[in-house]
């Protein structure tokens, strides 16, 4: 396919599949809602130290390990109701085929840098490069009647949900809390990352930012970069279980 075409057909699945979905996000920001940049800012402490190889306490781990779950539960909502998923999950091998680093948004850099990635660039080029290398998300259907990809998305979330739950410090105080292992941070970095990356592009597919960005990057850029925060968050998924 040639440049043109791609961009013609980014244009289309932008246009016809999200922009055009009529549905409005439940996530919508209102007084209920942090915005984008809290909900990230919230990871940014556990990520950093965690990169760092530093060990906190148990009550510090589960307040990184929650605070991701938050942000990718709002990034897989946003997702689902404007349509982003069905998008990525029907044309994630030609998408990436396509796809160059160039049509990656700058709104990722931001997102990495609130994360705290202090080589914002390089982290999005890596995350890049690894779901261009695999060529496909290859999700594997886990529940007939939901789409695979969001269920994939779902199972991550409660994952964390419950491994933050199993960290909390108890009412009586005890001996002996179980650390989540080195391997098991550094795959919940990459989901961090991941899902920070994601809930960037899609908040700016759905029209929820504000930002003085072109029609281009609102709509393809989005597109490549939702599947480059999906991928890094199914790689970092991966790596859990694999500890």
């Amino acid at each position: 396919m040639h440049r043109d075409e791609y961009r013609e057909f980014l244009s289309y699945l932008s246009v016809e599949r999200i922009r055009r979905s009529g549905v409005a996000p439940r996530t919508a920001p209102g007084p209920d809602h942090r915005s984008m940049d809290d909900l990230i800012q919230d990871m940014a402490p556990g990520y950093a130290d965690h990169k760092r190889h530093e060990r906190q306490d148990a009550a510090f781990d589960a307040a990184y390990i929650q605070s991701v779950a938050r942000v990718l539960s709002r990034a897989t909502d946003i997702a689902e109701d404007i349509g982003m998923l069905d998008v990525v999950e029907e044309y994630d091998g030609l998408i990436i085929e396509g796809m160059t680093f160039e049509d990656l948004p700058a709104e990722d850099i931001r997102a990495l840098r609130l994360l705290g990635e202090t080589s914002a660039r390089g982290a999005l080029l890596a995350a890049f490069l690894q779901v261009k290398r695999r060529g496909t998300l290859d999700v594997m259907r886990q529940e007939p009647t939901i789409s695979p990809l969001v269920s994939s998305l779902r199972g991550i979330e409660t994952r964390l949900r419950n491994a933050g739950d199993a960290l909390r410090p108890p009412v009586v105080p005890t001996v002996g809390v179980r650390h989540p292992s080195r391997r098991w941070f550094k795959g919940l970095g990459k989901i961090a990352q991941g899902a920070a990356l994601t809930l960037a592009d899609v908040c700016m597919a759905g029209g929820l930012l504000t930002l003085p960005v072109s029609p281009e990057t609102q709509g393809w850029g989005a597109i490549v970069s939702s599947i480059t925060g999906i991928g890094t968050v199914l790689e970092g998924a991966g790596e859990l279980r694999a500890e």
